[in-house]
């Protein structure tokens, strides 16, 4: 990061105009000239490369990054889930031993599949992935040695369901009771023909599918990744990074030649580099090559469950006030909120805030004429107050224009929502909440038009992946995507420095 600065130290004591423009009334400016560095000169700076990073370390990163989903959409809630999962743990731990797995790799593989529900299915019916594993049909019978009468499973299904429409809408109890008898022999009968609703077949069937898959590739984070991408589709991205070097004669040699891990295979692959690998993880529609990090998620789930419930239901009450993690990156008792328009002027005047620079020619985003106005409320409040962020949360506006900008040849974002105070109105399209993280400084919004379908694509896969590296997380809106900054977009301010220095 140091050479990084000296290598723009020229350009950063070169005359230039504008990027301080928009700073609030009686604010004093710099004497010093502003910078005139551009997204060009610091186009290579990527401070979470992998290169030769720790696997771990961006496996944590990924886990985080998608634990949300868990929190927000398990059945009943994380903690509920991880309880219905639990009660499996005897049965789990010897499916474990018999396909010789880890059991709390198999235990979050269950919560994150079915949260801890032996009848669940995907799509409401036999023909889809169901059970403790979620296990389609296919796999089952061709793969796992399952035993499973499809047709049969259907027509029981759909008694199971008739019989508990019938008990629902009684107004008995003696029909009540009948209508549940006969739908319950429905749902025994249907254990023993199809045997993914069982739960001790289940977890086995789940258990030998980690089982066949780990020495196939020689490490445990790839046969997970592969019990939702498919042992086929794993092995062709693992072909496909290596190109253009032929693969070893197995699978496993090749990951333990070139030392591949799933958080290399992933983070080492972007539109530019091993674009054919990252070509073939995005091609992937439903969310395989995120699925290592939510099952990882779902361990820590499970883990907090055993040993600090405690922990687990502030996680689950952060989750629950924002529709994004963004409040477990930066929680709102530990991010103190800018409480009136005169507590945002100190924070201009004391570094904390900085105005947002306007230079659309060189930094590749616009703000919003808006920006600021619908804030200030009334005509005699000063929009400019409102059109500045946090030194990290500019930085990560500059990182993501320069990265859009550099994977689609332009960059073209407009910034509509910056800090707020608390008093402030909500901006459009955000729904009203207690606590706004706009009030930190810490989140901006920007207008889902964009100048061309390339640089919607390039931004989605910058948002996906500082997402996943957990920089941020986003909320997709109507019209906005609000982004919410964490911590770790410190590493970033290296571009913020560069191209926006402080004044003198």
């Amino acid at each position: 990061m140091a050479a990084l600065l000296v290598g723009l130290g020229a350009a950063t004591a070169a005359a230039g105009g504008g990027l301080l423009d928009g700073r609030p009334p009686g604010i004093e400016v710099s004497p010093g000239a502003p910078s005139s560095a551009s997204i060009a000169d610091v186009a290579g700076f990527e401070p979470f490369a992998f290169e030769d990073g720790d696997p771990d370390d961006f496996l944590e990163r990924g886990r985080d990054g998608y634990a949300h989903p868990l929190y927000a959409f398990s059945p009943g809630g994380a903690a509920a889930s991880a309880a219905r999962t639990a009660r499996f743990r005897s049965r789990i731990e010897d499916a474990a031993e018999r396909h010789e797995i880890e059991p709390e790799t198999l235990e979050a593989l269950v919560m994150l599949e079915s949260a801890g529900r032996p009848e669940v299915a995907a799509g409401d019916d036999p023909d889809s992935a169901v059970g403790l594993g979620q296990i389609l049909p296919g796999t089952a019978t061709g793969l796992l040695g399952m035993s499973v009468d499809l047709e049969a499973s259907k027509r029981l299904t759909r008694g199971i369901a008739r019989e508990r429409g019938r008990a629902g809408r009684a107004r008995s109890s003696r029909v009540r009771r009948a209508a549940l008898r006969r739908a319950a022999g429905f749902a025994r009968r249907r254990r023993e023909i199809d045997e993914r609703y069982d739960p001790t077949e289940a977890l086995d069937g789940a258990a030998r599918y980690l089982g066949i898959a780990q020495p196939r590739f020689g490490r445990e984070d790839l046969a997970v990744a592969s019990y939702h991408m498919g042992i086929g589709n794993l092995k062709d991205v693992i072909d496909a990074y290596v190109a253009p070097s032929r693969p070893a004669r197995t699978t496993s040699a090749t990951v333990e030649e070139r030392d591949l891990s799933y958080p290399r295979l992933l983070f080492d692959s972007t539109p530019l580099e091993n674009r054919r690998t990252h070509r073939l993880l995005a091609g992937f529609g439903d969310d395989s090559r995120s699925y290592l990090f939510r099952v990882e998620a779902a361990r820590e789930i499970m883990e907090l469950h055993r040993d600090d419930p405690e922990e687990l239901a502030r996680l689950e009450r952060l989750h629950a006030q924002w529709p994004s993690g963004e409040l477990v990156l930066r929680p709102p008792e530990d991010s103190e909120p800018f409480a009136d328009p005169g507590a945002l002027r100190d924070a201009y005047e004391g570094g904390d805030l900085l105005p947002l620079p306007d230079a659309p020619q060189r930094l590749g985003y616009t703000l919003d004429p808006g920006l600021g106005r619908f804030a200030a409320g009334s005509e005699d409040s000063d929009p400019s107050l409102y059109r500045g962020l946090r030194p990290e949360a500019v930085a990560t506006l500059l990182f993501i224009t320069k990265e859009v900008r550099r994977v689609a040849g332009r960059a073209d974002l407009r910034v509509t929502d910056a800090v707020r105070d608390p008093a402030a109105p909500n901006g459009a399209g955000e729904p009203p909440r207690a606590f706004s993280p706009h009030a930190t400084g810490y989140a901006f919004d920007i207008a889902r038009e964009y100048g061309s379908p390339r640089v919607g694509r390039a931004f989605a896969h910058v948002l996906e992946r500082l997402r996943a590296l957990r920089v941020i997380d986003y909320v997709y809106e109507r019209d906005e995507i609000h982004i919410g900054v964490g911590p770790d977009a410190e590493r970033l301010l290296p571009v913020q420095e560069a191209l926006v220095p402080e004044p003198e």
